[in-house]
Order: C-alpha cells, then structure tokens, then sequence
C-alpha cells in the first residue's frame, strides 16, 4: 500500500543514454524494478520539465498518448495488482507539458480580473479538455496557496493575498476541469495545490523552510 501510495518524477524511468543523445525514451528496466520491487502506483511531470531535450521542449498530443500508453501497459504487464498507475501532469495556466497547448495568464493575473467564471473557462475547461486530450486525466490545478510573502519566486502562481478571492477562483477551476464528468474525454481529475504554508518560506527562496 505504501508503494502504491507513492508518485515519482517521470525522470526516474527515462533511458539515460538516450537523453544524452537528445532522445525521450522509457526505461522498461526501471520501470519494472519500480512496479515489481515496490508496487508504484504514480508518476508525474513531463520528460521536458528540466528543459529541451535535444531540439525538442514537449510532447505532442500524439506523442504523449504514444508515451502514456507505453507507459500504463507495460505498468500493468509488470505489476501483481489489478489496479492501474495513475499518471498527473502540471497544467495550471493552461496544459504547458503539452506542445500546441492554448496557454493563459499565471493566477495572479488571472485574480486582476475578479472574475473565477472567465477564468474558469480557460485555464479550467480548456486546460483540461488539452491535457486529457494527451491521455492524461489527472491535472494538478488549480493553486490555492494563500500569497503571503511577496519574497517567494512562485508568488504570481497564487491568487494573491486574499483567502476569499483564492477561494472562490479555485471553486470555480475546479469545478470546470471536472465538470462531475470524469468519465469524459475533455474533463480530468483536478488537484489543488500546493502544501499547506509553502508560499510563505522566510528566506523567500522556493522549496525552503516555512513556518
């Protein structure tokens, strides 16, 4: 259960020396030491989060299901359990991961409208018609982290300082990625993030001490 309660970085499962040929391949060996050793049950995040690789900076829709797909029948091919991996991608703003993508303001301009149902038929209804689209239905949005220090480096994917404007942005994302039609091909799983406290480090530095 615990294994099946962890996620990894799709980074963890990329063939090593074909990134440095400037190829995205899997790596089925690790894959399957992952599912068999400790029954993984997520991975997350794109191949290109760290960056271009090669003269390429994302998948294509065609190019993710290919990958996807790969992915989740080799999981199951490998794996003791009948339940499937789950596979979450970053599509606040719009499906970023995915080449072609419409993209939208960052949240914080988005909270300038005051208006969550505008927005929400963006970065909500089209971010997650784009990223299922790619074979993905499991969308981490919208970010409901509070603004609090103006230091942090992440402070305009907030909705700024007011709990009550977050609140009522993030209801209605959520409520238009998902639409009570997780059944669809155009709506995903939504997850609001981040944890608790972690726009607010001291240093104002990202990924550091809050408290």
């Amino acid at each position: 259960k615990i294994g099946q309660m962890t996620q990894l970085d799709v980074s963890t499962l990329l063939n090593q020396t074909d990134l440095n040929n400037g190829i995205v391949s899997l790596n089925e060996t690790a894959l399957e030491y992952g599912i068999k050793n400790y029954g993984i049950g997520s991975y997350l995040n794109s191949p290109f989060a760290g960056g271009k690789v090669g003269s390429k900076s994302g998948f294509t829709v065609s190019e993710w299901i290919d990958f996807i797909t790969q992915l989740k029948t080799l999981a199951k091919e490998f794996s003791n359990s009948s339940l499937p991996i789950i596979y979450g991608l970053d599509s606040v703003h719009g499906a970023n991961y995915v080449y072609g993508a419409t993209m939208f303001p960052h949240n914080i301009g988005c909270a300038a409208t005051f208006d969550p149902e505008l927005v929400a038929n963006g970065s909500g209804t089209i971010g997650a018609k784009d990223t299922r689209l790619a074979g993905i239905s499991w969308q981490f949005s919208p970010v409901i982290g509070i603004g609090v220090n103006p230091l942090w480096s992440r402070f305009y994917e907030t909705f700024g300082e007011d709990p009550y404007v977050a609140s009522q942005f993030g209801s209605a994302i959520v409520s238009n990625i998902e639409n009570n039609q997780l059944n669809s091909q155009q709506h995903c799983s939504s997850c609001c993030k981040h944890f608790f406290g972690y726009p607010d480090p001291k240093s104002g530095k990202d990924r550091t001490d809050a408290w």
